[in-house]
């Protein structure tokens, strides 16, 4: 996975269709278990799926359930970020 999300590190080739990263200075090894729980993160905030996109943010650890107000809102950042 690319850790650091600069544009600079990306290149896209139109004829294929194709997104290369050029940069692994940044890059880092997950398990899969890890990347699947990401990926249906990733997915409910696509879809607007507030619920899942607690669950699974708290099984990942980016939220342990007892936030407060201001961290409590991220879902809805997620979910403009993913649009």
């Amino acid at each position: 996975m690319q850790t650091d999300p600069n544009w600079a590190n990306f290149l896209y080739d139109p004829s294929a269709k194709r997104l290369g990263l050029i940069d692994f200075g940044a890059s880092r090894e997950y398990t899969k278990e890890f990347m699947d729980g990401w990926y249906r993160l990733l997915m409910s905030a696509v879809k607007g799926d507030r619920e899942t996109m607690k669950d699974e943010s708290e099984k990942l650890g980016y939220l342990t359930g007892e936030e407060n107000e201001v961290r409590a809102i991220l879902p809805e950042r997620v979910m403009l970020i993913s649009r």
